[in-house]
């Protein structure tokens, strides 16, 4: 895991003592672990992007500041850049640049691919993709496959698909027209093969007692050999960003709109859904074996794909394993982060000892 104490950061391994690694200071700052444990990326709050060892080794920059040179920094209007993830079992960092014109939202944002070599802080470009969100966190339009050889990049046309050295494996797949002068993206999910892909195309509209032709999205099922898709029919069809597709790609969860609250879960197989309930959601997470998701915003529901349930928990903060996961609660002005672990349908919180405010982020994966 790692920590934030006191404005240092700690890598601690198992049961062994931790290891301090370097200073970052007190801000909310955000950090990640290699597969393999051995690699730490951190920011400080300086528009750099950092790695270390995770014995406190080889400290560098990987990803520089743009106030002045190349990579970019977070400047709005200016060029921006946002962190997608490390490669699966490798060192290497894949993270995306937009040139945005103007602070609006919608504002159009040419956006390039980099890789950034962890050990040895040297990038390389794989490509440029035309239009991008980049201000829009939810954004879930790029994505690396499970085995670390694609990257999957959802544009304002359609999807390609290319190698982690650039070359075009598919171009302009899925084309789609939006269904709004806004600009919209396809959401990408990756089947756990790499075969292909969920692909949601926000290409319809969704419509109720509360919204009325509000945008929504079609969801396909597409294989790269073959180069072929079918549609997956969903009434209602899953709205705005709201949905999250389930590790084996199997289920969707959707909904939980202001004023039209009911929270769907969906079969990828056949289209069928089930509603769940209400619950207001702005983000939903799903566990890693893809049996249970938690829908939250100021408030937490737990939810699995077995039962009709929704049972309010502390506000999630990550999922470590199919069985425990990080939430906070409020004391004042602070949030403490617990560990909540759940067994035969008991749910039991356990304090850390950290204060989210205070101590800023805990990050713990699994070895």
């Amino acid at each position: 895991m790692l920590f934030n104490k006191d404005g240092d950061l700690y890598f601690q391994d198992g049961t062994n003592s931790p290891v301090k690694l370097t200073h970052i200071g007190k801000r909310y700052l955000s950090y990640a672990i290699s597969d393999d444990n051995q690699k730490v990326v951190f920011s400080r709050g300086d528009g750099n992007e950092y790695s270390i060892n995770a014995d406190g080794t080889q400290e560098k920059i990987i990803i520089r500041n743009m106030a002045n040179d190349w990579p970019p920094a977070p400047l709005h209007p200016g060029i921006n850049k946002a962190i997608v993830g490390f490669v699966p079992s490798t060192h290497q960092l894949l993270f995306e640049t937009a040139l945005c014109e103007s602070q609006k939202y919608e504002s159009p944002c040419p956006t390039s691919l980099f890789l950034a070599d962890a050990d040895t802080g040297v990038n390389k470009k794989l490509g440029d993709f035309g239009l991008s969100l980049q201000q829009d966190s939810m954004n879930k339009n790029v994505g690396v496959s499970p085995d670390g050889k694609m990257v999957a990049v959802g544009t304002i046309d359609g999807v390609d698909i290319l190698t982690m050295d650039g070359n075009v494996v598919r171009h302009n797949v899925l084309p789609f027209k939006p269904s709004t002068s806004t600009v919209l993206f396809p959401s990408l999910f990756w089947l756990p093969d790499s075969s292909g892909l969920i692909v949601a195309l926000p290409n319809t509209f969704y419509n109720s007692n509360a919204w009325s032709n509000f945008p929504a999205s079609t969801i396909w099922r597409y294989t790269i050999d073959g180069n072929g898709a079918v549609q997956i029919p969903f009434d209602p069809a899953p709205m705005l960003d709201t949905f999250q597709v389930s590790p084996d790609g199997k289920w969707i969860v959707y909904g939980g709109l202001a004023n039209d609250d009911m929270l769907y879960l969906g079969d990828l197989t056949d289209g069928h859904i089930q509603e769940l309930g209400s619950a207001y959601t702005f983000e939903v997470l799903w566990s890693p074996d893809s049996r249970h998701f938690i829908a939250t915003t100021a408030e937490s529901f737990l939810g699995a794909i077995n039962s009709p349930t929704l049972t309010p928990i502390c506000r999630l903060d990550e999922w470590i394993d199919a069985y425990h996961f990080t939430c906070l609660n409020a004391e004042g002005n602070l949030s403490r982060v617990r560990m909540a672990e759940f067994v035969a349908g008991v749910i039991r919180i356990y304090d850390l000892g950290f204060d989210k405010a205070i101590e800023n982020s805990v990050f713990i994966k699994p070895k």
